[in-house]
């Protein structure tokens, strides 16, 4: 290991903010990432783990422990039946992965192309886009467990998957370090398209798996969120905000907002900005409620501003200090509340402030 001090992190995050490491080192295997612990706890230092950089605002101040940049890479495949298991290391390009699937004709992540970041951050996130979840395809998750110290295995049930959240973002954060994940992928199968997106652009028909693919990436390019040669990126952490769950009265307040919104600007709520839930609830478009607020696509303020691309990710224009970036989020958060008396929920990790 070549461990470093007082590294940049800026150009290892997606929004291009942040200071600097006070120790940073990159392992590339799980004895390696033991040593780093261990080297860490002997020198009574916090670790953070980096991934992609794809989901986090780090602050202007830095990290004052050690980072850990996770490249724990490798695939190894076996089969099951109907299905194929890989089990992928935390370091593995994400995109990369969903390539491989739908190149082998294997289903269940093709609507999450283009998804920047690591496999390690999967089960974290629990990210979910155009009408797939990884929570539905991870049989298990292999981590470090900085508490006990050593190499455990968390079955699916035990990761206690939900919308955008696991156990690795709520119960215990800041307790586990994934090193790779076993995700469990039908064989032959075909892609069911529930998102209205994805509903409009094949009109009804059935499309293969490379076929959605390549309509997500599309999708997603026009909204600059696709980290791939040739395609235009904005600095952003992608959606900055979960759209909320909230009761019904509330969603019923909301939805005679949108209807005068409409009425004046058709961009404005024009596609289904809620959804029914089980138990009752309804979940709001963020988006939705941020353009009833006045924060609309293309909003800016100084080098910070909501991208003209897509309404919920805040994009850093070149020259935006993390805390600027904070500060933007934090008045959004505050005019919803007020306005609208809903709690808007930061999906990116915040550090160091």
């Amino acid at each position: 290991m070549n461990i470093e001090e007082n590294i940049s992190l800026a150009s290892h995050t997606t929004l291009g903010v942040g200071g600097r490491a006070r120790y940073y080192v990159e392992v590339k295997n799980k004895d390696e990432l033991a040593k780093a612990v261990e080297w860490a706890k002997n020198n009574s230092l916090p670790v953070f783990i980096l991934g992609g950089g794809s989901n986090l605002l780090i602050s202007d101040d830095g990290i004052s422990g050690l980072v850990i940049k996770n490249l724990i890479m490798g695939r190894e495949i076996s089969s099951a039946g109907t299905f194929i298991e890989i089990n992928a290391g935390a370091g593995e390009n994400w995109h990369q992965l969903v390539e491989f699937a739908v190149a082998n004709g294997l289903g269940g992540i093709e609507s999450l192309a283009g998804i920047p970041g690591t496999v390690g951050a999967a089960p974290v996130q629990n990210i979910n886009a155009y009408g797939q979840g990884v929570d539905r395809v991870i049989k298990e998750v292999e981590v470090y467990d900085l508490l006990e110290g050593g190499f455990k295995i968390l079955p699916k049930s035990a990761c206690r998957f939900d919308y955008r959240t696991s156990i690795f973002k709520k119960e215990e954060r800041g307790r586990y370090i994934v090193s790779s994940v076993v995700f469990r992928l039908e064989k032959g199968a075909k892609s069911e398209i529930t998102y209205h997106n994805l509903l409009d652009y094949f009109k009804g028909r059935t499309p293969s798996l490379d076929e959605v693919k390549n309509a997500v990436l599309r999708i997603r390019s026009k909204k600059g969120m696709v980290i791939l040669s040739g395609r235009d990126f904005l600095k952003s952490a992608g959606s900055f905000f979960i759209n909320p769950a909230v009761e019904k009265k509330a969603a019923a307040k909301i939805k005679f907002r949108a209807a005068l919104c409409n009425s004046g600007d058709s961009s404005c709520c024009s596609e289904p900005w809620y959804w029914e839930q089980p138990g009752g609830k309804v979940k709001v478009s963020a988006a939705c409620l941020l353009h009833m607020a006045g924060f609309k696509p293309g909003t800016r303020l100084g080098e910070v501003g909501i991208s003209p691309r897509h309404a919920l990710a805040i994009v850093n224009h070149g020259g935006a200090k993390a805390l600027e970036i904070k500060e933007f989020a934090d008045a959004i958060r505050l005019k919803i509340e007020n306005e609208f008396g809903i709690s808007l929920e930061a999906e990116p990790e915040f550090v160091g402030f």
